[in-house]
This record gives C-alpha cells, structure tokens and sequence, in this order.
C-alpha cells in the first residue's frame, strides 16, 4: 500500500496485533500516493470518537495544568 512507512506508526501497529487490539490509528496521504475512499471513509468513523477524547485531554491540560497521559499497564477490557 505505501513506499514509506513512518517506524512509529508500524511499531504501535505491531503492538496492537501483538495484544489483540484493533487497529485505531488513522492513515495518511504519502507523497507518491492518496487514500483510497475506504480508507477516507475510515478515518471519519475514528476522528467522531478521537475527538471527544481529545477535547478531554485538551480541557484537562487547559484547567489542570496536566501533561502527557502515561499508561503503567495494558490490559484488555471485556
């Protein structure tokens, strides 16, 4: 699908199969090619829930002076 691939986006893909996570991460345009509408499509169905929880994270680091979110552990819920 891509030439290039950024190392971080590939490692954190990795991660989430390796812990059987879906994948969350949105795509983006590379240089030498454009989305697919599929892929188009599936970065607008994460971005309505990305941005509630960035909203939150913003609002947070606004009134509670918070800064980076660091999780300890991982554990799958369900």
């Amino acid at each position: 699908m891509f030439t290039y691939r950024c190392r971080t986006q590939e490692a954190n893909r990795d991660f989430l199969i390796m812990n059987g996570m879906g994948d969350g991460i949105m795509r983006k345009n590379q240089i030498n090619s454009t989305l697919t509408e599929n892929e188009i499509k599936r970065n607008k169905k994460i971005s309505k829930v990305r941005y509630k929880i960035e909203q939150y994270f913003g609002i947070t680091e606004k009134n509670h002076g918070a800064g980076k979110a660091r999780f300890t552990s991982l554990f799958k819920e369900g």
